[in-house]
């Protein structure tokens, strides 16, 4: 078996993984703690400026034509598909509000309370 790494971004992973992810069973559960899950909000918060280029820590998948199985990572792509997941649902119920835009693909939400 030959092991190839290649850097890649979280966008290219998402996007090569239509099929999902899939955890092999010897991984462990996800047991993120709320300090754990706080301290991980709290740097996404503050790479909000930068976030293309923001380093979330190692993730490592196999190639697959199926799921993409991770084996090192799952906390931290659990943690984010959890958090993007309440981010979708939000915009989803506050499309109306005046302080989400949308332009085109994107969605611009304002900090700015009128």
């Amino acid at each position: 078996m030959i092991l190839e790494a290649h850097e890649i971004s979280l966008r290219t992973l998402l996007a090569e993984s239509k099929k999902g992810f899939s955890i092999p069973e010897f991984q462990r559960n996800y047991n993120w703690t709320e300090s754990q899950v706080v301290q991980f909000w709290q740097d996404l918060i503050s790479s909000s400026n930068n976030i293309e280029n923001h380093f979330f820590g190692p993730i490592v998948a196999l190639k697959s034509n199926e799921r993409i199985p991770i084996i090192d990572g799952q906390q931290r792509l659990t943690t984010l598909m959890i958090v993007a997941s309440v981010i979708r649902d939000y915009l989803h119920i506050e499309l109306e509000n005046p302080k989400i835009m949308r332009e085109g693909d994107e969605i611009i939400i304002s900090h700015e309370m009128k």
